[in-house]
């Protein structure tokens, strides 16, 4: 995820320095390796383990938190770097086939990351939120009032329904609103579904809705459905304000829970992955809003733990993907520790089996910077235009056309869309500026992103150093300005994507370059700093 450093200029070289030399002790070619979170950014990871991986450098222990739990949990299942990389290829046109060595276990396709924003819809908000909003409160209380007006007896239920109608359309700023939005059919398709159990013969005043409650409630939530069906935003809405996030995460969880069934258990999609199943010991990070505290998931005390779910945990974004939990309480890491390179020292060791632990061995700390740019020499352009002091990519111009392909896949018009998202951002529609009703959401989500994958930022390169002294460690921090965290299209985008693995490889050859003139690579590295980039 995001964790901008330097806000121009060309990222530092070995920021943290190696302070003694690798011993002969180490054991063979296999480091530790701690991923930071980044949503989106993470998949410029691909780009540094595939160098490492030429180099023939493997992992003994892994670590993250959100999309570097990600990275981690697949290095843990046994994933290759040129696996997660076919994985990750979701180009269009496609690109070249997945390996042998995925296809062989049922995955027979990439994985769009877009897939994973699964937007709730009408029929996913349960009728305890819905009747939470405002708006079926005021079709709970309203809408009966004025059936209450009606002169009774009632002759019929379709004189009822007109009758009904009418009078709603006569409330000045209810009828003006349903007029305006050209829901008078969508009202009365309501109110015959709501007054279904009326009789077609006329009533007497003492049988009219003795008891309005249940009629309320019915007919409030058959208009609420209504509405939701020409108001692409208004599930998103309630979702975002009763459930804490725009996104539900139901998806993702299930695409890696099949994706690591797959690789573990031989191709079975149904497998659960446990921690004590995987190949490496893994560890990743969750916050309790509840408590306030840091929850570590590590194969030393959750053996029995569902890798999948641990992961969700981790990558559960305020307001971005629902949270976890029986109370919702469990959201992101990166409010505790976005980069929780701690994990690998002596305070630490506890949630590492024993045999793992290896003082001696390399460590390498993984991070993304969103705020860095790369060398002047890489002129590739970087997928989004930045703006602002320091440079930054908008969020709105970012999350607009993934939720407006998103609503336009829940069969919502695409002029529907364009217009409602309008309230959202503020745009133009039609050459008319549309009011920026709901930009504060854009905001909230800007600062909600930035504070999860900046929590440490401030304090990271002098912490760092304090708590890898004397231990031997090298970061490789990724220049990614002009790209963003929730940019979950972008792996579908072959340029785009490349550049930003591209990025990735170029700092991981610099940084293991300085290491190699330390000498602290150990022989076996087949590091060759003259290696041309896959991705160049």
């Amino acid at each position: 995820m995001v964790s901008p450093g330097q806000p121009t200029g060309q990222p530092t070289v070995a920021t943290v320095p190696v302070p003694i030399p690798i011993p002969p002790s180490l054991r063979g070619v296999a480091v530790d390796g701690v991923f930071e979170g980044g949503g989106a950014l993470g998949t410029a990871y691909v780009g540094a383990l595939r160098l490492l991986e030429d180099s023939r450098i493997g992992f003994a222990r892994v670590a993250g938190n959100s999309a570097g739990a990600i990275t981690a949990a697949m290095i843990a299942a046994g994933f290759t770097a040129r696996e997660i990389e076919a994985l990750s290829s979701a180009f269009n046109p496609p690109g070249t086939p997945l390996p042998d060595s995925l296809t062989a276990r049922g995955i027979s396709e990439p994985i769009k990351f877009a897939e994973f924003l699964d937007l709730p819809d009408a029929a996913t908000i349960s009728a305890a939120n819905k009747r939470k909003t405002v708006l079926w409160h005021a079709f709970n209380g309203t809408v009966i009032d004025e059936i209450g007006k009606i002169d009774v007896p009632i002759p019929t239920q379709g004189k009822l329904v007109d009758d009904c109608v009418h009078a709603i359309l006569d409330v000045p700023l209810l009828g003006n609103a349903l007029r305006g939005a050209g829901l008078t059919d969508l009202l009365r398709g309501a109110l015959n579904l709501g007054l279904a159990p009326l009789p077609d013969n006329p009533l007497e005043v003492r049988n009219f809705l003795p008891n309005t409650t249940a009629l309320r409630h019915n007919l409030a939530d058959s208009m609420w459905d209504a509405f939701a069906a020409v108001w692409p935003t208004l599930a998103m809405l309630t979702n975002l304000t009763y459930e804490g996030s725009i996104f539900e995460g139901d998806k993702f969880l299930t695409i890696i829970s099949e994706l690591l069934g797959r690789k573990v258990h031989d191709g079975n999609p149904q497998a659960t992955v446990l921690f004590e199943d995987l190949k490496i010991p893994l560890a990743v990070i969750a916050t309790d809003i509840d408590t306030g505290t840091m929850k570590v998931y590590d194969s030393e005390h959750h053996p029995t733990m569902i890798v999948a779910e641990a992961v969700r945990q981790s990558m559960s974004i305020p307001f971005v993907f629902q949270p976890r939990g029986e109370n919702k309480e469990i959201v992101d890491g990166g409010l505790c520790s976005n980069f929780p390179v701690w994990l690998f020292t002596p305070a630490g060791q506890q949630h590492w089996p024993p045999a793992s632990r290896d003082d001696d061995r390399l460590k390498i700390g993984f991070l993304l910077d969103e705020s860095a740019t790369p060398p002047s020499n890489d002129l590739r352009p970087a997928r989004w235009p930045v703006t602002g002091n320091p440079p930054h990519v908008d969020t709105g111009q970012v999350l607009r056309p993934l939720l407006r392909n998103k609503l336009v896949e829940l069969g919502y018009p695409g002029d529907l869309v364009d217009v409602d998202l309008g309230r959202w951002f503020g745009s133009t529609v039609n050459g008319q500026r549309v009011p920026p009703e709901i930009e504060l959401i854009d905001q909230v989500l800007g600062v909600s992103v930035r504070g999860v994958l900046n929590t440490e930022e401030s304090t990271r390169a002098i912490t760092t150093r304090a708590l890898m002294a004397g231990l031997h460690y090298i970061e490789i921090k990724t220049p990614l300005l002009g790209f963003h965290a929730l940019d979950f299209g972008v792996n579908q985008d072959r340029p785009k994507v490349r550049t930003m693995w591209d990025r990735a490889w170029q700092e991981a050859r610099r940084e293991l370059a300085v290491a190699k003139a330390k000498g602290v690579l150990p022989a076996q590295v087949l590091f060759d700093a003259a290696r041309p980039s896959p991705f160049s």
